[in-house]
């Protein structure tokens, strides 16, 4: 590995491969993002022989995502063949083992470090009118964990079962927890997963400005209001009109915190599930003594199946009969 990367040293640029180039640009421009970041290259570690950099670690998986690797064990295969690449990230003796790159990531301070660097990769794009920050837009995704309840192979996995019928916690990872994820169109059933839920804002060219990686049970517009706070923390001087979101965002503190701290208008329909009224059209029947008549179920006939509609005062709860006169008015 130390005369390969003497011939690199001393070989011109143009005569590399088109992959080594790509990444020879792109850590060139980390290197110096990475320095204001004042991010940490090496271990402490006083026993034993000299830690692999973090940085070289980092560059590894920066490669891996870019190549579509599925797995650690693919990119450690990759750097094996490819040398200078390999030298090129930082590793120039030897490639670390597997356990050292899950040790990296299994770094609970790793997230607080990294994200001055996402910062100083996203602000110069502001600063040099790259991204626009007219509109912006906030969702969620789940994140599937590497656990035994996740996979179709195991007797009893999550996609088959429910909530109630699988144990509580994942062995594996501890933090995981279990939630919907999407519909069966077939059979019309619920599937369920283990893992966690990563939460963006982007802009409208797809770039990512603020993340937040939660357990599932937690409501999206409460991570919203954490997104929110980074932005106006780290974009100061930059303002920005709209925010889209989906239903899962139509709350009052969303609404209130979006417009008041980031200055911004938020764009989100409307949830039918924060509607306190049982029924939802503007078209609703009024009896003859102008009482709006209340929605209790549905009657299912052979051929049909018509809406019910009840005397108020009859079907009123507690808190909607203080404001219902006591018997009919006609």
């Amino acid at each position: 590995m130390i005369i390969i990367k003497h011939i690199f040293n001393h070989t011109p640029f143009q005569y590399h491969s088109p992959l080594f180039k790509k990444y020879f640009i792109i850590f060139k421009l980390l290197d110096k993002i990475i320095n204001t970041s004042k991010f940490q290259l090496y271990y402490h570690s006083n026993i034993g022989r000299k830690p692999y950099p973090r940085i070289a670690i980092l560059k590894a998986f920066i490669i891996k995502h870019l190549e579509g690797f599925k797995f650690t064990t693919d990119l450690i295969q990759f750097l094996k063949n490819n040398p200078e690449i390999a030298s090129l990230c930082g590793f120039h003796f030897s490639i670390p083992d597997l356990s050292i790159f899950y040790r990296f990531l299994n770094n609970s301070k790793l997230y607080k470090k990294l994200y001055p660097i996402f910062i100083n990769i996203v602000l110069p794009l502001f600063n040099h009118k790259i991204i626009s920050p007219t509109i912006l837009a906030v969702d969620s995704k789940p994140v599937k964990a590497y656990t035994k309840f996740n996979n179709t192979k195991f007797f009893n996995p999550a996609s088959r079962k429910s909530p109630h019928e699988l144990s509580k916690k994942s062995n594996r990872n501890s933090q995981a927890t279990l939630s919907f994820f999407s519909k069966n169109l077939n059979n019309n059933k619920n599937s369920f997963f283990w893992g966690y839920r990563i939460h963006v804002i982007t802009t409208s060219q797809g770039i990512t400005i603020a993340f937040e990686v939660t357990k599932n049970n937690i409501p999206d517009h409460k991570v919203a209001l954490k997104l929110i706070k980074k932005i106006k923390k780290h974009y100061k001087n930059i303002d920005f009109k709209f925010l889209l979101g989906d239903s899962a965002y139509d709350t009052n503190n969303f609404y209130n915190y979006t417009l008041n701290v980031l200055n911004t208008i938020p764009l989100t329909p409307k949830n039918n599930r924060n509607s306190h009224s049982n029924n939802n059209n503007n078209n609703s029947i009024i009896c003859p003594a102008g009482l709006k008549m209340k929605f209790n179920g549905f009657v299912k006939e052979p051929h049909r199946c018509r809406m019910k509609f009840r005397c108020p005062i009859k079907i009123a709860n507690k808190k909607e009969a203080k404001n219902l006169p006591h018997t009919c008015p006609i």
